[in-house]
């Protein structure tokens, strides 16, 4: 009994995990798995979701954009190929490249970012999608950013203009002040006079800040109209000011409230950056290392520190797929992401709902096309085959499904 339900628990567990990578039950996709090289057609997949997913349940099988786009390559080119041994792949992102670079397999069909650097050592079919890189990071706890008001404030009320407005206001009430106090017998307060000297002093200080705010209007307080006209002129003048301090308070609550949190790169000096390991996000991290760095170091080198957080991040941390990514990003402070936006949209509001913002701002633009290898003589039929999935109003459906409609 209790064996069973060790057994019980270890499957709900298994079932209950999210996978990070493919079943192997999937990675061969022939009954002959035997290579001949004028037969065999090998075909690179990784864990990509939305592009490279596996179904759930007790049948395990591929499912996602790219699949989608495959499945259709696939069952053309094997209506004119009958002979045409294919064979599904399953490697690391790395590993792929390096394999199409050497030749050792025919077709990557996760997403690939078309490079001019990639360009030059293996080939590419036809652009199927555009996605960008950007940044993202952990959603704010709190809807109230004081940074961002005090930031407000100060951008629009400097310490010198602040001194130069506090000093009138309190002028003004400094003069309403004497004004009232040397001509109590002509202020129309009955009790005032029966009052302690330190109840009068108390009761013409509020009155004469209320006044000066224009938050009370006691101009005709006086009975000589020559005072009730000097206490008009303050009131213009203190009205004045406080509207213009509570317009520049009102603008910074509200830029509080509704801030645009989005990043630059100068937000992602001294924080965590985490990204792919060799995607083109990896890169442009490097590359900016390189940018930034003025020493006589070699390349080398300023690469090495880079990656050992010795340059302009205080880390940069890696992880094999865009999930682990995340959830790294999930659980890490001060932290933030670089890398594809359409994966990491995907990924972040199907496993991270409400927790995580990935921007739209673009850093770099990422063109995904199939990578192929050199002198493949498949080529022009899978653009061929590729293209006629695109026009199709099915492939159009599939990426509103995944992303949204009108997302694309």
């Amino acid at each position: 009994m209790c064996k069973f339900l060790f057994i019980l628990i270890s499957f709900t567990y298994v079932i209950g995990a999210q996978a990070t990578q493919l079943d192997d039950s999937l990675c061969l996709e022939s009954k002959n798995t035997q290579k001949n090289d004028s037969n065999t057609f090998s075909v690179a997949a990784r864990y990509s979701p939305p592009f490279i997913d596996q179904t759930e349940g007790p049948i395990v099988d591929y499912q996602g954009l790219s699949w989608e786009l495959w499945t259709h390559i696939k069952k053309r080119l094997q209506q004119n190929h009958p002979s045409l041994n294919i064979v599904i792949k399953c490697l690391a992102f790395e590993d792929g490249v390096l394999a199409l670079e050497s030749g050792t397999i025919d077709m990557v069909i996760s997403p690939l970012t078309i490079t001019q650097q990639r360009e030059q050592l293996f080939d590419f079919s036809h652009q199927y999608m555009n996605s960008s890189l950007v940044y993202a990071y952990k959603k704010p706890d709190s809807e109230f950013n004081f940074t961002a008001a005090y930031s407000t404030l100060t951008s629009s009320l400097n310490l010198d203009r602040f001194l130069i407005l506090a000093g009138i206001f309190i002028s003004l009430c400094a003069g309403l002040f004497y004004a009232t106090y040397k001509n109590l017998e002509d202020y129309q307060i009955a009790d005032l006079k029966q009052r302690t000297w330190f109840g009068r002093f108390i009761h013409i200080v509020v009155n004469s800040i209320l006044n000066t705010s224009g938050i009370r209007k006691d101009v005709f307080a006086f009975t000589k109209t020559s005072l009730q006209f000097f206490s008009i002129v303050i009131l213009i003048f203190g009205i004045t000011l406080s509207a213009s301090f509570f317009s520049m308070l009102t603008a910074a609550l509200t830029q509080s409230i509704s801030v645009n949190n989005d990043i630059n790169k100068e937000d992602t000096l001294n924080k965590t950056m985490i990204t792919m390991k060799g995607s083109t996000a990896h890169k442009f991290l490097l590359q900016t290392c390189l940018d930034q760095d003025k020493s006589n170091q070699s390349t080398h080198e300023i690469l090495e520190n880079c990656t050992k957080t010795q340059s302009m991040y205080s880390s940069i941390e890696l992880a094999d797929n865009w999930l682990d990514v995340l959830t790294m990003l999930d659980t890490m402070p001060k932290s933030v992401v670089i890398g594809d936006w359409a994966q990491l949209q995907y990924l972040s509001r199907n496993y991270f709902p409400d927790k995580l913002i990935v921007q739209d701002i673009t850093l770099m633009f990422e063109p995904y096309g199939f990578g192929l290898k050199n002198n493949l003589v498949y080529r022009d039929e899978i653009n061929q085959y590729l293209m006629e999935y695109l026009r199709h109003p099915a492939w159009t459906s599939a990426m509103e499904k995944k992303f949204g409609e009108g997302s694309f």
